[in-house]
């Protein structure tokens, strides 16, 4: 719909909050993507100097210059996410949250000038991308941030220890209202080094590589993404159905360490789709023994040498290639799939610094 329809007959001189019409209107002007900080640093300069500009009270959007109006539409997920646009109070208390992040930030006064509020915001997102240099990675022309300081409580993948609170969380383009985790940190618990997740089950989020950035199909992390290679829970055998005692691939025979710190027993252990050699699924957990030296661990495997395994990275990519197939097809695949290897391989991001 063009925008000049939905503004049409919103044009009122005097309204006592500051915007006036449907509100409906300020939110069918949104689009679903929200500029990434790349575009947005881009825009902000038209936009800013036409608030300067523009001498005719803004009383609703059909009195925004077409640089502000171009602005304006890609601000839903980055100012307003939590907030739905009705009025002067909703535009003002998002500006009051992006003041506090600028220490020494003069505000404006809760001014009823709606340009003067607007280019509040502008001046401070300009500033915010400058100083805290979110441009300059390749990934900013794919994430976005919300300017609101609001941090992102984060725990580790693996043994969900709490982290470090992400203080400058970024959120995806391409999948709108998604965090994205573009950072590595050690975990005091486990010492790996891994893409902390959200702490809060509520917000939706996923790894941010380049392919991920740029795809806007629904996210699926690894635990879902290799559901079609395995065998139904209903169509276990009993003894798939036992549990499986495993050990931790870096402790396994460790003549110095209490057997007890690096064995423990899967209580429901996961079997691919195969008709005559399924595999066993590796499980991922934290190793008493590995974190008492303070090293990465976080790989266990049968600690019967007769039963083959599969890590879940591997299994993941061939969900990626072959999930699509019929489920014969992908039990005949993984019944010739070569078993996981049963040593540990040290890999660059293992190496933890005490």
């Amino acid at each position: 719909m063009d925008l000049s329809e939905l503004v049409q007959n919103n044009t009122a001189e005097t309204i006592p909050s500051g915007i006036e019409g449907d509100d409906s209107i300020w939110e069918q002007a949104f689009e679903e993507k929200a500029h990434s900080n790349t575009k947005l640093y881009d825009l902000l300069p038209a936009a800013i100097n036409a608030t300067n500009q523009n001498s005719v009270k803004w009383v609703s959007l059909a009195s925004f210059p077409t640089p502000v109006l171009d602005w304006w539409r890609g601000q839903k997920q980055i100012l307003f996410s939590k907030t739905t646009v009705t009025n002067m109070g909703d535009i003002l208390s998002v500006l009051h949250k992006c003041e506090k992040q600028i220490p020494g930030q003069a505000s404006i006064c809760d001014s009823l000038l709606l340009h003067l509020v607007l280019r509040q915001i502008m001046e401070i997102q300009k500033t915010i991308l400058k100083q805290d240099k979110l441009l300059d990675r390749q990934e900013m022309a794919l994430c976005h941030s919300r300017f609101n300081g609001q941090p992102i409580c984060v725990k580790c993948p693996y043994c969900n220890e709490e982290g470090q609170p992400l203080r400058k969380p970024l959120y995806s383009v391409n999948r709108p209202g998604h965090f994205v985790i573009y950072t590595l940190q050690i975990c005091k618990h486990c010492r790996g080094r891994y893409g902390f997740k959200p702490i809060n089950p509520d917000i939706q989020w996923f790894t941010g590589n380049q392919s991920s950035l740029q795809s806007s199909a629904p996210v699926m992390h690894p635990g879902e993404r290799f559901q079609t290679m395995l065998q139904p829970l209903t169509l276990l055998t009993p003894q798939q159905q036992r549990p499986m005692e495993i050990v931790c691939i870096y402790c396994q025979g460790n003549a110095e360490a209490s057997i007890k710190s690096y064995t423990a027993v899967n209580k429901a252990p996961l079997w691919t789709l195969g008709h005559q050699r399924p595999l066993y699924v590796k499980k991922q957990r934290d190793c008493r023994n590995c974190i008492k030296l303070q090293r990465a661990s976080g790989r266990w495997i049968p600690r019967d040498a007769a039963i083959p395994s599969i890590c879940r990275r591997i299994l993941s990519r061939n969900a990626d290639y072959y999930g699509h197939y019929n489920e014969i097809i992908i039990a005949q695949l993984m019944d010739h799939w070569p078993p996981s290897s049963r040593h540990y391989r040290l890999r660059n991001n293992d190496k933890v610094s005490t």
